[in-house]
């Protein structure tokens, strides 16, 4: 069988919509229906490709910012041509549409025991696949393996077989079977992890299998029926309808949502703990955490409450028939996607990418610039969280024997390392060790947390002696706490240290409370709050689950 390796996750790029496209849209067409789940999405890019080699369906398909291709030709993989032993190609970040046009696409080898190997199409990173038929994919081992817990793998049609194993290895995410065939020696689907809904076409069976590890996405959707266990985290499930079977549950944590467009019935449990829930059309986002809707989808209301966050990307869609509300330091980026406002619009928040909303908004709000009054609320919360996992310390007490956490004073270059070292669950290395560096501008109390970052080689200095006493930068801080998360700015593999927004914001970490000009500890406390729950570049975990299977920290808040 093949192995799946662990995934990453990053912000697939396209071309944001010019405003005098989004005004003529408004103008030119009427209101929407609620999409059906079949309803492909808008592909990333704006043309489709023609492609007919191999070489010209990785360029298609390695390309971060998303492509919809259609084959010219039967393609045939080879070892020789192959991304590695066990994938053709390794599909980039973004979002891609492949129409078979009634050819082939085929990667199917002799392993090392001799039985055949090899899927055509691997998608561990990658935000959206959709297959359109007639044609097929055929693998030694699948036909296409699903591996990224936040993406989804949309069947339009097509016959995707495995020889010797499955279609389609689900390892994480969402897979809609709209048409087509799905078949193998074994079952339709090997499904270790994630969602499948079975919406039409003909699936030879959906297995189940646990490998070894927590299922956390597990369930099966067929005839509108929901069987499992699943928590969508940051994974929007949509469908028609849905009945939640007796013992079966879904809970949407972090950015993670629910979308039924018709009717909604619950004989198991259902949990909006945060993210988006919309029954029949009325929408609600809560808590702090990103939204990121990626397909089409039509709601009769949205509303969204203090401090909730919504990205719109791929080319997406979202349209508002009836009321559209936001409160309080709420976030609406549309710099990819549109959102279309027909009814009436009672607006609170900042956005991006959404003139009607732009013209609305004052100073404050969401992650945008500005300086409202802040009461710290929030941020005390955060950092009373961070103190109890001994990843924030305090300057003192308050009168009133609470910590006094300094909210209000912008952080040191030097604290903002020190919170690096901690989220990379160094403290104690760092404090224990004997480390040196050559700056004469270090606070005593930092000396060896200094030391350790430089001869880690975790920052430097702003000369050959100096540090740097000045304040850290909020871009400063979210470079430093995506380093923490394993992504690099070296050479701008993931993102550059003077341009962290883009990664930070579509990783969940940029909390829509941060202030950008005035960045405060206060900021500080809820990017690291928010950091403890975003996953590692790799897939494997969250950071706080790192933290506490590393043995840096030994609660949870």
């Amino acid at each position: 069988m093949t192995k799946l390796k662990k995934m990453s996750r990053a912000d697939g790029k396209k071309y944001i919509k010019s405003l005098v496209f989004v005004l003529s849209v408004a103008i030119l067409i009427t209101l929407m229906p609620t999409v059906a789940q079949a309803t492909e999405p808008t592909q990333a890019a704006d043309a489709v490709i023609d492609v007919s080699t191999v070489a010209e369906l990785r360029t298609a398909l390695e390309n971060d910012a998303g492509a919809h291709i259609r084959l010219t030709k039967n393609i045939t993989f080879t070892r020789a041509n192959a991304a590695d032993e066990d994938g053709g190609v390794n599909l980039g970040e973004g979002y891609y549409i492949i129409d078979l046009n009634n050819y082939k696409i085929e990667y199917n080898y002799k392993g090392r025991n001799g039985d055949p190997n090899g899927s055509p199409l691997v998608t561990r990173n990658t935000k959206g696949l959709t297959i359109n038929g007639p044609g097929n994919i055929i693998g030694g081992a699948y036909a296409v393996e699903q591996g990224n817990p936040r993406g989804f793998l949309k069947v339009n049609g097509g016959k995707l077989q495995g020889v010797i194993n499955s279609g389609i290895r689900m390892t994480g995410g969402v897979a809609y079977i709209n048409g087509g065939t799905v078949t193998g020696n074994f079952y339709g689907v090997f499904h270790e992890d994630g969602i499948v809904v079975l919406n039409g076409g003909t699936v030879k069976s959906v297995r189940y299998k646990n490998m070894g590890y927590q299922s956390r996405q597990y369930g099966v959707v067929k005839n509108g029926i929901f069987t499992g266990n699943a928590t969508l985290e940051d994974l929007v499930l949509i469908v028609d309808d849905l009945t939640i079977s007796a013992g079966s549950s879904i809970k949407t944590v972090r950015g993670g949502g629910l979308i039924v467009k018709n009717s909604f019935v619950n004989n198991g449990t259902f949990t909006h703990e945060s993210g988006i829930k919309s029954i029949g059309g009325e929408a609600l986002i809560i808590n702090y955490l990103g939204v990121t809707i990626g397909q089409d989808v039509a709601f009769k209301s949205l509303q969204m409450q203090e401090r909730a966050w919504l990205t719109i990307e791929n080319g997406a869609t979202v349209t508002v028939s009836d009321t559209f509300v936001t409160e309080q330091g709420c976030s609406i980026i549309a710099k990819d996607g549109t959102l279309r406002l027909l009814g009436s619009i009672d607006h609170s928040g900042y956005a991006e990418g959404v003139p009607e909303l732009e013209a609305l908004q004052g100073d404050n709000g969401g992650p945008g610039p500005g300086s409202e009054q802040r009461d710290f609320i929030m941020e005390t919360t955060a950092a009373e969280k961070l103190k109890a996992l001994g990843l924030f310390q305090g300057v003192g007490t308050n009168p009133d024997g609470s910590t006094n956490f300094d909210l209000a004073r912008k952080p040191s270059r030097t604290e903002a390392l020190v919170m690096l070292i901690r989220l990379l669950g160094k403290d104690n290395e760092a404090t224990s060790g004997s480390w040196t560096h050559p700056f004469t501008d270090v606070p005593k109390w930092a000396d060896n947390y200094v030391g350790y970052a430089y001869e880690n080689k975790l920052t430097n200095g702003i000369s050959a002696t100096e540090f740097g006493t000045g304040t850290a930068s909020y871009k400063t801080y979210l470079t430093f706490v995506l380093r923490a998360l394993g992504y690099s700015d070296k050479g701008g593999v993931d993102f550059t240290w003077d341009m962290p927004d883009d990664l930070a914001l579509s990783i969940g970490i940029m909390s829509e409370g941060m202030h950008h000009e005035d960045f405060l500890r206060a900021d500080v406390v809820l990017v690291s709050e928010a950091a403890l729950n975003a996953m590692l570049k790799d897939g494997s975990n969250s950071l706080l689950d790192k933290l506490i299977e590393d043995g840096a920290v030994t609660q949870t808040p």
